[in-house]
């Protein structure tokens, strides 16, 4: 019988230094890139997708979007902008689902319309599914995402952020503790006012 399967292998491509939110001071770290592949009898034959990178810190040992990385662009085409914005804050709005550990049609036409919502237009099921695969993949908590990413995002932003994360959490009507407390990192995050908070919250609801 010919075993067939697929495993992730990870590389490191680049080293250096940066500002770790987490340890919260400059720390070492490994720029990693993670790419699967098909195996016969556990033996990597083939890729079976792009490499996605991810940030590793060598102090708390905790992963980053490669994002982290950049510093802010002043130069920036605004329509650009707001559509790489919409994408991020539909990650951060998946890793929220992922980190309940199961995928339901509920949480998938929650994040559909949170997608709708962000972008102004329609989000198809296959590239949502491509976005929630590569979350899932690597690993990277949903506070970690956010920041490495919302250096970026204005305060409108980071409200509608903050709004696509809670009906991602929200589904089906319970937001268990755990769910609550990643909320209230991101919020401390995003520097979210508690009014703010409250906006993003109440515009959410008026949305399910």
């Amino acid at each position: 019988m010919i075993l067939i399967g697929s495993m992730n292998l990870h590389r490191t491509v680049q080293r250096g230094d940066f500002i770790c939110p987490q340890c919260r001071g400059l720390e070492s770290y490994r720029l990693r890139a993670r790419r699967p592949f098909l195996t016969v009898y556990l033996i990597p034959l083939a890729p079976l997708g792009n490499r996605e990178l991810f940030v590793q810190c060598q102090g708390c040992k905790q992963r980053f979007d490669e994002r982290i990385l950049e510093r802010p662009k002043r130069d920036v085409d605004r329509g650009l902008e707001a559509e790489l914005f919409a994408e991020e804050a539909l990650r951060a709005a998946a890793l929220m689902v992922i980190a309940k550990g199961h995928f339901t049609e509920e949480d998938i036409s929650t994040l559909q319309r949170a997608g709708e919502d962000l972008f102004g237009r329609p989000v198809s099921r296959e590239p949502l599914g491509e976005l929630c695969s590569s979350a899932f993949w690597n690993r990277i908590p949903a506070i970690n995402y956010v920041q490495s990413v919302a250096h970026r995002w204005s305060q409108p932003q980071r409200q509608a952020a903050m709004k696509a994360c809670f009906l991602a959490a929200s589904t089906g009507g319970d937001l268990p503790p755990d769910q609550i407390q990643r909320l209230e990192s991101i919020r401390q995050d995003l520097n979210l006012t508690d009014e703010e908070f409250e906006q993003a919250i109440e515009s959410a609801v008026e949305l399910e």
